[in-house]
């Protein structure tokens, strides 16, 4: 999927295309509706989803080296410590952090970008489906 726009671009896999080891995505988040939507969306072969909801799940969880994390943290202070974990460990996943605000500042992008997040954008996000 892209970003782009203030949407969120998902694109259909190709059913011929084969993977040797399933995509591991970590969601991290105590929001149910972001939960059901990427199981929704990820809950396809190829795709293995896992949760975390405490602090110490997280931590055990992002050591495993995930894929793919989708970091949802509780409040709007910009939380960068997954994204320092991430980066001081060096893990090889790539990190889409998820504000609870209504927009991105480009300085906290910044910050979070640097911080080792892959990418950065507000939860009221919008989905396009796209064609191939």
């Amino acid at each position: 999927f892209l970003y782009k726009d203030d949407r969120i671009i998902i694109k259909p896999v190709d059913p011929h295309i084969t993977s040797a080891k399933n995509i591991h995505i970590l969601i991290i988040t105590d929001k149910k509706e972001l939960i059901d939507l990427h199981n929704y969306i990820f809950g396809k072969k190829g795709f293995f989803v896992d949760i975390a909801t405490s602090m110490s799940d997280t931590i055990n969880k992002i050591l495993s080296g995930p894929d793919i994390i989708i970091y949802n943290p509780k409040d709007e202070k910009l939380d960068l410590s997954v994204c320092n974990t991430i980066k001081q460990q060096k893990i090889p996943s790539q990190l889409i952090y998820i504000t609870q605000s209504e927009y991105v500042r480009n300085e906290d992008k910044m910050k979070a970008l640097e911080s080792g997040c892959y990418e950065m954008f507000p939860l009221n996000f919008s989905f396009a489906l796209t064609t191939l």
